[in-house]
């Protein structure tokens, strides 16, 4: 019988050398504790970071005292576990060595038995990550890159640690140490069952055939009962016999008529619920397992064009809509189950299908794969390699190799996951990037660098992944061609940076359409009150310090005022800025949606660089820190919805194309209308249609004249509808947003009842992209809506605080309307 006794409460830290201590928190780390303490600022505050690089530089150690009764010692096995130490530590127990760490990303399991006693001391020291790895560094005859690493010495290529603690271009470069993870002692007598796994081996309408695994230790020879139950139903029950030691119990069961597991807006994402139970005596180990039955192929095939990219669930062609995924926080273990919660919550309602767990980051928690898998979001998981090259050496190699172990084995039973990706940017950065020539590299250091990496990517992960989790495709590095090479667009999957780096126009988005979007972005500003969480009033200037300090892209303001002027007029304050780039970062993540979407089937998915953001600033993401949607999450929930619908003006004939992503065929009603910015209808057309399922649709309506209109004053709005529901709806201009004549008008805000508002406009104005803004941190439903001439609209304030309410006082409200 397995118990389980955490360790995270009595921990003190302290420098070596220095007697002083201070109270510590568990999981935790180095830099929160210092902040508890009051022994520093809060790094996230004006320009914080910078006074606190020393932290680095630090040993640091942690210790506890705990007890143990007589029963407890009496346990023929104890095993002391940390699932996760950041990064060089050594572990003492009473006095003695009992490890020591070198991976953040590794669970230690340690057998104490022999080291316990009635009261005893457990002391972690913490060796400086930069002291460590410096050495490293300069025994290393090649240097490597590390874009990241903003050291001239680039030791986070030589440590396996999550490479954004050490900086990136929307976050902070905080290189701490910590227990981030629990810690607990691991009691049991006779057996000790690790966590079950099951594999699926075939997958059929009517049936299902799985494998189950369940690895049992044993002190001794003897005989267990393994019973097996589906949804609270037995299915399996057997006496087995188990030797000495580690006994494998492997045993296929059937499942008929499975029901599947689906990506959101295909279906439900169901989930069989498995209870094991290996009954020894009058003792019972108990365990559960969710998994989703289901097929998914990263399918690449030769074409016309180039490759294709795309994923098949359950033999049909998925469009994947979502995005990447970074971090929620620069200290992981602040990250909370309700962080979690939110954030699959925000995801899952842009009708987002699939996050892409980026590997400059860490392998997420198992809180986060559990909701992916509960809510139908399929995850596309990097391994922890980004933007850099590293050794490939002996050492590196098994370290790196029992990593890769341990996260399939733990990650391979959930049903969101649909790909192993060896790393990011990389084979790119090889190719593209110049390093062979900035770095001096001779023929023979450029055959050896490269030789290291496939040892890796060609070599050790798709062997491990293979042997592991046969199941799940692996792709060596993501983009499969970068940006700057024509075949990004043609094969594999892209991560364009033409706009944005390369200062091309958005209207570039609906050119440069390849086969995966896998990134692609444009930053914006976050929330006025997530900006006050870090600076004050005298900082709201682009070009302040602490606005400089929460801007990590070397070109980041810049871009964003060079960009500003060709879409949108200029800003006469601070919030006006706020606001309107928002609205630019929605208009050209808009263009490159549809452009996207209506290329199907040439493409295949759509995941934008970024959702979410580690810390508070400026930066490339949707959702901000404090989980409150920018103008672009909007604009995806809209955009990513099953059905998608455009009315544009192509040489002088109006085009309507629809998209479904819907697996079955659809009978809807097409409604167009032309009007005028004050209200009055122009043009209406309307026409009953078949909708096949899967299909993009493109409807010339050359009949629709539209020469004589007045277009800089005119909009055409186009609705689908079925079944009285509005499937898809959108509003299109004829230019960008800085040529509409748009009236100056006010807008009506009420207040209906408790966290709930109408906003109301005249009878004769149109209001473009209406935004709701308060102090309190939460979210508007809708929010950034354009407000059609004598419309309502009703907005639901949903506060991040539960029992959180605002009034209509407490409310901006801003439309492009206002703007000179």
């Amino acid at each position: 019988m397995r118990i389980e006794k955490a360790l995270l409460d009595n921990w003190t830290f302290s420098e070596p050398g220095i007697e002083e201590s201070f109270i510590a928190r568990v999981p935790g780390s180095i830099h929160l504790d210092l902040l508890e303490n009051k022994k520093i600022p809060d790094p996230f505050l004006s320009n914080n970071e910078e006074k606190l690089k020393w932290i680095e530089n630090k040993d640091w150690t942690y210790s506890t005292t705990f007890e143990l009764s007589s029963e407890e010692l009496k346990k023929q096995k104890t095993n002391l576990i940390f699932e996760g130490l950041d990064t060089y530590a050594d572990v003492y127990l009473n006095g003695e060595l009992i490890f020591s760490s070198d991976n953040m990303f590794l669970e230690y399991s340690k057998n104490v038995t022999e080291h316990l006693q009635e009261r005893n001391d457990l002391v972690v020291h913490f060796n400086s990550t930069i002291k460590i790895a410096e050495p490293l560094y300069d025994a290393h005859e090649i240097r490597l890159p590390a874009g990241n690493d903003r050291n001239e010495k680039r030791t986070s290529v030589f440590t396996r640690k999550a490479p954004y603690q050490f900086g990136w271009d929307w976050g902070p470069r905080l290189v701490g140490a910590s227990i981030w993870k629990p810690v607990y002692l691991e009691f049991w007598d006779d057996i000790s069952v690790e966590k079950p796994s099951i594999t699926q081996k075939e997958l059929q309408k009517n049936i299902a055939k799985l494998e189950i695994e369940l690895p049992i230790h044993s002190i001794e020879k003897k005989e267990v009962e393994i019973q097996v139950f589906k949804n609270q139903e037995l299915i399996l029950s057997e006496e087995i016999e188990l030797k000495k030691g580690l006994n494998q119990f492997n045993k296929e069961i059937t499942i008929e008529n499975p029901k599947l597991w689906w990506p959101n807006g295909y279906g439900e994402a169901y989930l069989y619920d498995f209870n094991f139970k290996v009954i020894d005596g009058g003792s019972i180990w108990n365990e559960e397992l969710k998994i989703g039955l289901r097929t998914i192929e990263l399918e690449r095939k030769k074409d016309s064009i180039g490759e294709s990219f795309q994923f098949v669930v359950n033999g049909e062609s998925i469009y994947m809509k979502g995005a990447n995924y970074i971090p929620q926080d620069a200290f992981p273990s602040r990250v909370s189950e309700k962080d979690y919660k939110k954030t699959i919550q925000l995801s899952k309602e842009a009708n987002m299908n699939m996050l892409r767990v980026w590997g400059g980051g860490y392998y997420e928690m198992d809180e986060f794969y559990e909701l992916c898998d509960e809510n139908g979001i399929l995850v596309w998981q990097d391994f922890m390699f980004s933007c850099s090259l590293y050794p490939g050496d002996e050492n590196f190699l098994k370290n790196v190799e029992e990593e890769a172990q341990q996260q399939i084995l733990r990650l391979k039973n959930h049903a969101c996951l649909a790909l192993w990706c060896g790393n990011n940017e990389m084979n790119e950065l090889w190719h593209n990037w110049g390093y062979q020539t900035a770095f001096n590299y001779s023929a023979q250091d450029s055959i050896d660098t490269w030789h290291d990496y496939l040892k890796v990517f060609d070599d050790l992960l798709p062997k491990l992944v293979e042997q592991y989790d046969s199941n799940t495709d692996y792709l060596e590095s993501s983009p499969v061609f970068g940006w700057g090479r024509e075949e990004s667009m043609t094969h594999g999957d892209s991560h364009y940076w033409g706009i944005w780096w390369g200062k091309q126009p958005f209207e570039m988005y609906e050119e440069k359409v390849p086969r995966f979007s896998s990134e692609f972005g444009f930053q914006s500003l976050p929330h006025l009150n997530t900006i006050f969480s870090f600076t004050d009033s005298s900082q709201l200037d682009l070009f302040s310090e602490d606005m400089k300090a929460h801007q990590k892209s070397s070109i980041g303001n810049q871009t964003i005022l060079d960009y500003l002027p060709q879409y949108y007029p200029e800003p006469s304050n601070f919030k006006e800025m706020i606001y309107v780039s928002q609205l630019l970062q929605a208009y050209g993540m808009d263009l490159a949606f549809r452009a996207q979407r209506f290329a199907k089937p040439l493409c295949m998915g759509t995941l934008y660089w970024q959702l979410n953001d580690c810390w508070p600033g400026l930066s490339w993401s949707s959702i901000d820190y404090y989980k409150q949607k920018k103008a672009t999450h909007y604009v995806a929930q809209q955009d990513f919805a099953t059905f998608l619908v455009q009315s544009k003006i192509v040489d002088n004939r109006l085009i309507s194309t629809i998209v479904s992503d819907s697996l079955q065929d659809v009978q809807a009603k097409l409604e167009i209308l032309v009007m005028s910015l004050k209200g009055d209808t122009l043009k209406r057309f309307s026409e009953e249609l078949n909708i096949p399922a899967n299909q993009v649709l493109d409807f010339d309506l050359a009949m629709f004249h539209i020469r004589q209109i007045e277009r800089h004053k005119s909009f055409i709005y186009s609705k689908l509808i079925s079944d009285d529901k509005v499937l898809a709806e959108h509003i299109d201009f004829f230019g960008n947003p800085k040529n509409i004549k748009l009236p100056k008008a006010e807008l009506d805000l009420k207040e209906i009842s408790e966290n709930r508002f109408e906003v109301s406009s005249s009878p004769s104005t149109f209001h473009y992209s209406v935004a709701l803004s308060t102090s309190e941190f939460g979210n508007f439903e809708p929010n950034f809506f354009h407000l059609l001439p004598g419309m309502k609209m009703i907005i639901d304030f949903v506060p991040n605080e539960e029992n959180k309410t605002i009034m209509a006082r407490d409310i901006a409200i801003i439309s492009l309307n206002g703007f000179k």
